[in-house]
């Protein structure tokens, strides 16, 4: 449910600070229990 500009000023961001490995966790088991 992010927005995609959020996502990719992350990257962009981590890119910029040398980050090799960075991992996302998403929570789509949780979108059916609301």
């Amino acid at each position: 449910l992010a927005d995609y500009r959020t996502v990719a000023h992350v990257l962009a961001d981590a890119q910029r600070l040398g980050i090799t490995k960075l991992g996302i966790v998403g929570q789509d088991q949780f979108m059916n229990e609301q």
